[in-house]
């Protein structure tokens, strides 16, 4: 199945407020940033699935009901839609300016606070109250998680050694708090306003070298300047990976869709950024039946209640993270967890 709850939110916001009507002969038509593992007509097959809306509903319903979104209005309107795959974030903004889509899908939170905050013609379609969502934890964090998506470096599976060095480094940042305080300066920093800086990458003479393939189209999370110049966040968490693992890394460019050519060919030893279980590759659920994952998560959740294991075991069992991760690669750890989003044109999506 396809992970769908963001296109989900999104259509029913826009239809409840009355800006994108459909009728019998109209579509919806969604951007959305190319991925490795399914086509455009997949996405949208899936879609169709009322057993799958069914399944996020139950756990999005209870995160608007408990004030965790903002700006999001449910409705049980019909929907129509067409997804439209675009290779990089400049084409796909293009494409909503012009009118050839209507939204632009399956953003992570901060890409679309931050394209939002450079354009003042896009509006977020809703956004999820993540200070307070992380202050209480629990069944919440675990709602926002299910419903949104890990970022992982992408690898090819012969390259495991090299993985697991990336999970250690990741491992040690989280646990020392260098992660966060990477994602405050150069994320939270970059949606506010401040300028994107460029990072210097160590080099030392005779070290193994790590190229890294980055696309530049989840800014501030994955960056490249105007003049191509590699900075902020991406470039800042490469430099201190190389460090702890006594690695060169070198950064070339490339476009969503050749991000598994790039591995495959051996351009690049790793992706930046593939969208992954938020959970991290260990929580995958392939095989498992609706009542096994509610056996695991009574176990591993002993403190919540039937209601809460039904809405997670839903949400979750509509998902399995795999529109990212072609054949014979594997992903990291998540080195960062969102929420997603979409975000639209302020004409067509009027606020109060």
């Amino acid at each position: 199945m396809k992970k769908l709850a963001s296109i989900f939110l999104a259509l029913l916001f826009a239809l409840s407020l009355g800006v994108l009507p459909v009728m019998a002969d109209e579509t919806i038509v969604i951007g959305v940033l190319s991925y490795l593992n399914i086509t455009e007509s997949e996405y949208s097959h899936d879609f169709a699935s009322s057993e799958t809306l069914d399944m996020y509903n139950t756990g999005f319903d209870w995160l608007y009901e408990k004030g965790y979104l903002i700006n999001f209005v449910p409705t049980d309107s019909s929907i129509r839609h067409k997804a439209v795959f675009y290779d990089t974030m400049d084409a796909l903004v293009m494409a909503l300016n012009t009118g050839k889509i209507d939204l632009i899908d399956d953003l992570p939170q901060v890409t679309a606070q931050y394209l939002c905050a450079q354009n003042d013609q896009m509006v977020p379609m809703w956004l999820y109250d993540r200070e307070r969502i992380e202050a209480e934890g629990g069944f919440a964090m675990d709602c926002f998680k299910t419903g949104g998506a890990g970022y992982s470096f992408l690898l090819m599976e012969e390259n495991q050694a090299l993985c697991d060095a990336f999970n250690s480094a990741i491992a040690d940042m989280k646990a020392d708090g260098t992660l966060d305080q990477l994602i405050r300066t150069h994320i939270h920093a970059a949606i506010a306003g401040e300028k994107i800086e460029p990072i210097a990458l160590d080099f030392v003479e005779g070290r193994e070298t790590v190229r890294v393939a980055v696309t530049g189209s989840l800014p501030p999370l994955d960056y490249v300047a105007e003049d191509g110049t590699f900075a902020g966040f991406n470039t800042a968490l490469l430099a201190e990976i190389g460090r702890r693992i006594d690695r060169n890394m070198e950064i070339i460019q490339v476009d969503s869709i050749g991000r598994a050519a790039a591995l495959s060919s051996g351009t690049a030893d790793a992706v930046f950024w593939a969208s992954s279980n938020p959970y991290g590759s260990s929580e995958r659920l392939q095989g498992m039946t609706e009542e096994e994952f509610k056996t695991r998560l009574t176990k591993s959740h002993p403190d919540y209640t039937e209601e809460q294991i039904e809405i997670l075991a839903r949400m979750g069992m509509a998902s399995d993270f795999q529109e990212d991760i072609p054949e014979h690669t594997i992903v990291t750890e998540p080195y960062f967890v969102d929420g997603l989003v979409c975000v639209g044109l302020k004409s067509k999506i009027p606020r109060e």
